[in-house]
């Protein structure tokens, strides 16, 4: 979910480049051998679902808090990313525009 937000792609195209760039890989924890690739492209969607249903979010963000409480200025401020539990978000074309107005 991290790099789905660092590099602003749809989940099919985080998923090709997860199979392409060895430094993705490497931060996901998971080399892929020279002829090995992730073929369900459904894969980012099926961890924002088990994030959403296993991980208390309060817990984590104090987690968070105690690991980088020395590099935080404003630990008084919470902010959080709805990248990881997006629900019914459309893509935006001109068709969808023109009848959602």
């Amino acid at each position: 979910m991290f790099l789905k937000f660092y590099s602003d792609l749809s989940d099919e195209k985080l998923v090709e480049r997860l199979n392409t760039d060895w430094a993705y890989q490497m931060f996901c924890f998971r080399l892929l051998g020279d002829h090995e690739v992730i073929q369900d492209i459904t894969l980012p969607s099926s961890i924002r679902t088990y994030l959403s249903s296993n991980v208390d979010m309060n817990e984590l963000q104090f987690t968070l808090l105690e690991h980088w409480k020395g590099d935080i200025e404003f630990s008084n401020l919470l902010l959080m990313d709805a990248t990881c539990y997006e629900s019914d978000i459309r893509h935006p074309t001109d068709l969808k525009l023109l009848y959602r107005a």
